[in-house]
């Protein structure tokens, strides 16, 4: 079963990153979440709250998970727990994956979603 997590160990947190993203990272602050399969973490998202919204900077998820969907119902479920609070929710990178959500450019390299949609092609029904 897949099922979201706060994390807030720092060591948890490094090692997943790294295994995600490769390379080293500072602890990142805001709002830590994981995706959980049977007991073990295989996903990292991270968001800020500020006054006007909140900022995605980070989904991800381990790659011998990658292709299974897994990571789609992760994006999905991450924006889902961020928005029905009803705040603005911004990606600060461009990737043409989040306009399938509604997303769109804000500038060069950030999107906002006015409304989040949430299409069926992740597996379910």
């Amino acid at each position: 079963m897949l099922e979201l997590s706060y994390v807030e160990e720092k060591n948890k947190v490094t090692e997943l990153f790294m295994r995600i993203f490769g390379g080293e990272t500072t602890f990142p602050d805001g709002i830590i979440v994981a995706l959980v399969e049977n007991g073990k973490e295989i996903g990292l998202a991270v968001a800020n709250l500020y006054e006007g919204g909140a900022i995605v900077r980070l989904i991800g998820i381990l790659p011998e998970h990658r292709k299974q969907k897994k990571g789609d119902f992760f994006t999905r479920a991450f924006m889902y727990m961020l928005t029905v609070s009803g705040i603005p929710l911004y990606i600060d990178y461009y990737d043409a994956y989040y306009e399938k959500f509604g997303f769109s450019r804000v500038g060069e390299e950030k999107m906002k979603a006015e409304v989040i949609v949430y299409p069926s092609n992740c597996g379910g029904h």
